[in-house]
């Protein structure tokens, strides 16, 4: 038996799952697990949900599940790690909330599938343990836990948890585990809303403790993985109009990811497009996004901005358009260029003249608050698209009017009344947009 020590079980807890405890993680394990079985024992369930009353002293219930599915990774670590990680998780279960079902779905799940691990672990040794099979076993006990809390802002919290030790584990396997593991946690959910902020906010670089690329890459690709997924699902239940206006708003994001050189970001994306496609009924684009490359990524850019001016979706013209501006306010020069180019492609797609002259406006002025950008590549790429906008107009403009006021003086003798030809990018900015099912 273990000497218990006399601290209360969440100081334990934290102790056992402080980095500088990591040699002594078996002794300290046992003893937080002699204490919370005493304490079932007793009557008293061992919650943990309150930790985060005390975030300051105590670990929160994500970090503590994120921690021990870390060590239970290399099982046989000091021969005992994976087991104790076990055996301490089955004894804290729930550590969800003092909620009766959600205590009682994730109990099932770890009463049928802890038991099971530790026979996986107790049957084999470092040198017969499969590790592949044993990586897609803890991410389906992952899985499976998450899905029985089934609690959003549970999630939200654990996929800070995950962020954040991605950047302190330096070995590649931890962290490629990691990834699977934060992008299991994406797909878990099933609230549209959290993986959009999700997305947006690894776009946006707001995770600034992943700080070498390739772990921001990595990251995007698990988070754009697991929107493709959620998007495959929301496809098989036949979306209503809500959904569909939801799901609309990736358009911009990916779009702008699509842009980039790494060419597992541009597969991912090309994915989640397909998926998308999917969903909006625009089967047209399908095919566009199915295959993209590196060598054609930008061109899919392109074929989606003309794709919607044949169409003659105006008001999804001015929806992405409107929403592409606030990435010109971005600090990161990736997301101000592609925005930028996303602009340049979709002015160019359209007939300037055909456009009111408060939406032109409109467009230049959210140009013009980039024309003195500190990269120089930027500045250049703005100026050819104002210079370009400014020409269109002018050209048109003097080209069309006298025939134009010949027509409408023809119209007028006839007492036909004369259309306003000018369409309104802007009129609607508020996403009240309807999404057609077939095009």
């Amino acid at each position: 038996m273990v000497c218990t020590p006399q601290v209360s079980l969440p100081i334990l807890i934290t102790l056992v799952c402080h980095p500088n405890n990591i040699l002594a993680f078996v002794t300290l394990s046992k003893a937080a697990t002699e204490v919370a079985l005493k304490a079932r024992t007793l009557g008293r369930v061992p919650y943990l949900s309150s930790f985060h009353l005390k975030p300051d002293q105590v670990i929160s219930p994500q970090k503590l599940l994120t921690h021990l599915i870390m060590l239970s990774l290399k099982p046989y670590r000091e021969k005992e790690f994976g087991v104790s990680s076990l055996r301490l998780l089955f004894a804290l279960h729930p550590i969800t909330s003092l909620h009766p079902v959600i205590n009682s779905s994730v109990g099932q799940v770890w009463k049928k599938e802890i038991p099971q691990m530790l026979r996986i672990l107790d049957d084999h040794t470092e040198k017969t343990l499969n590790q592949k099979e044993w990586e897609e076993r803890l991410l389906q006990f992952s899985g499976q836990s998450l899905m029985a809390i089934n609690d959003d802002d549970w999630l939200k919290q654990l996929t800070k948890a995950i962020l954040e030790k991605i950047n302190y584990f330096s070995d590649d396997e931890e962290k490629a585990f990691l990834y699977k593991f934060f992008g299991f946690t994406l797909r878990t959910s099933r609230n549209l809303h959290l993986v959009k902020t999700t997305l947006l906010s690894i776009l946006n670089s707001a995770h600034e403790e992943l700080q070498e690329r390739e772990e921001r890459d990595q990251v995007k690709i698990s988070a754009i993985s697991a929107l493709s997924y959620m998007l495959r699902r929301i496809f098989k239940f036949k979306p209503g109009s809500f959904i569909r206006k939801e799901v609309f708003t990736f358009l911009v994001p990916l779009l702008l990811s699509i842009q980039d050189n790494n060419i597992e970001v541009v597969k991912a994306c090309g994915g989640a497009l397909t998926e998308w496609t999917h969903v909006l009924g625009w089967s047209s684009l399908t095919e566009t996004f199915r295959h993209t490359t590196l060598s054609d990524h930008i061109q899919a850019v392109e074929e989606t901005c003309k794709f919607l001016v044949d169409q003659g979706k105006y008001h999804h013209l001015g929806e992405v358009l409107y929403q592409s501006f606030g990435f010109l306010k971005r600090p990161q020069p990736f997301l101000r260029a592609a925005a930028v180019n996303f602009i340049g492609l979709t002015t160019k797609s359209i007939n300037m003249n055909r456009i009111h002259e408060n939406d032109v406006q409109l467009i230049r002025d959210a140009l013009e608050n980039v024309k003195n950008d500190p990269k120089d590549s930027i500045k250049a790429m703005v100026n050819v698209i104002l210079t370009k906008v400014d020409e269109d107009v002018k050209f048109q403009g003097s080209h069309t009017s006298r025939l134009s006021q010949m027509s409408n003086n023809f119209l007028k003798g006839f007492g036909i009344k004369t259309p306003d030809k000018k369409k309104r990018l802007f009129k609607i900015v508020k996403r009240d947009v309807d999404i057609d099912e077939n095009h």
